[in-house]
């Protein structure tokens, strides 16, 4: 593992954007990625964009220069769970 591990959590609810749900380094990273294991949460290694996240706090929302790429992901993560594309799911 790399010297300086991060993990962010993210949450999006359909609408606005993007927030941070839990974020930390080193050990705390590691509790993350543990715990999001155990619940079968998806994990993406992508060090560029864990350094774009780095520097935001809990309850933040995600800067709009990285809109396009979460939501890339978010769809990936949709697909793999078996869920509806949010972008088309509302009512």
């Amino acid at each position: 593992m790399s010297d300086h591990l991060t993990a962010t959590g993210l949450r999006y609810d359909g609408t606005g954007a993007p927030t941070v749900t839990l974020s930390g380094q080193k050990a705390e990273a590691r509790r993350i990625i543990a715990e999001a294991r155990e619940q079968s949460i998806p994990i993406l290694k992508h060090p560029s964009l864990a350094q774009a996240l780095d520097p935001l706090q809990v309850s933040d929302e995600i800067p709009e220069s990285l809109y396009l790429i979460i939501a890339e992901i978010l769809v990936l993560v949709y697909q793999l769970e078996g869920r509806a594309d949010p972008r088309t799911s509302r009512t």
